[in-house]
């Protein structure tokens, strides 16, 4: 006895590709064609040998609804809109000098409010060392917990914790430095950084350099229109210390990876212009994988390239989220 609930009909008006087909409902070819054979009418019956022109495809309603489970239904992709408090480990690798750094990220989101904590970071699996390294890394310190403002897409909007983070390095790290460093290059120092934080309201353009901050804010929620948009985008290259500007492919993946994760990629080449003209291009690769139900960022995987006087520089960034 046939039973509706048991099938999908697929309209086709055309040859089928049943190969193609059962690939996709996760069948065997053979067991696609019994099935069908088994619920259409004697004129649409189909062979695994002959093509034929049929108006109708009967599938197994099981197995169609599994693979429209995997289907991205929009293309619109939101920004987070739930409270969440999330922690990322960070892996940076700087080739060809071979330096990589690492550090853990915390995130705590409400909307367009996101707070920021970083952690102690390690420099080729090590505690900093070098004194001026340990100095920065110190100073770095008054700029946490980090409030940032974000807009629709994801990017920044404007930095909502400068004041306090003023005052954290005028009344607790200045002074401390002041007792413990005491040379000229100690105070040349230390003017740098007071220059820094008096201004600190407005330097958005230079948390963008940092890969953290760039690639964790890059405004990858809007609208894709066929699941592809193009856009161009620059990344600083600190051992260039300049901007290289890439022309991107952008792609929201219509299905979902098999733990449930959407996917946004991105592969793009440096832009031409009359430094880089007839050579070779630097590249760029990009993976976020996000969760399915709240859209929030699980990893981001990224190589950049950029060429300088024929070398080549590599920066590879991997962000995860750890374990709750």
């Amino acid at each position: 006895m046939r039973k509706e609930e048991d099938y999908i009909i697929l309209q086709i008006n055309g040859f089928v590709n049943i190969e193609e087909r059962a690939h996709r409902y996760a069948i065997l070819p053979e067991e696609l064609v019994e099935f069908h054979n088994l619920h259409c009418g004697l004129a649409d019956l189909l062979s695994l040998r002959l093509p034929k022109y049929i108006e109708y495809l009967y599938v197994p309603r099981v197995n169609y609804e599994k693979q429209q489970a995997t289907l991205v239904s929009t293309t619109d992709l939101y920004l987070p809109r739930d409270e969440s408090v999330n922690v990322y480990g960070v892996i940076i690798n700087f080739l060809p000098k071979g330096t990589e750094i690492d550090y853990t990220m915390k995130v705590e989101r409400l909307y367009k409010n996101v707070e920021l904590t970083k952690y102690q970071t390690f420099v080729n699996r090590c505690e900093v060392d070098l004194q001026i390294e340990q100095f920065y890394e110190q100073a770095g310190k008054s700029l946490y917990p980090l409030e940032l403002l974000i807009n629709q897409d994801g990017s920044i909007a404007r930095m909502a914790s400068g004041e306090e983070s003023k005052k954290r390095w005028k009344e607790e790290y200045r002074p401390q430095f002041l007792r413990l460093y005491k040379s000229e290059l100690a105070d040349e120092m230390i003017k740098e950084l007071d220059d820094v934080f008096i201004t600190l309201d407005a330097k958005v353009a230079n948390l963008k350099r940092s890969l953290f901050y760039k690639l964790f804010f890059l405004p990858i929620y809007r609208y894709y229109p066929n699941f592809e948009l193009d856009v161009k985008l620059s990344f600083y290259f600190s051992p260039l210390a300049k901007e290289i500007l890439y022309e991107v492919k952008c792609r929201l993946i219509s299905t979902y990876t098999e733990t449930g994760k959407m996917v946004v990629s991105m592969n793009g080449v440096e832009v031409e212009d009359i430094y880089n003209a007839h050579t070779e291009k630097g590249t760029l690769e990009l993976v976020y994988l996000l969760h399915k139900d709240t859209n929030e960022i699980f990893s981001i995987k990224a190589e950049l390239t950029a060429l300088e006087k024929g070398q080549a520089y590599k920066v590879v960034f991997q962000l995860y989220e750890l374990k709750k």
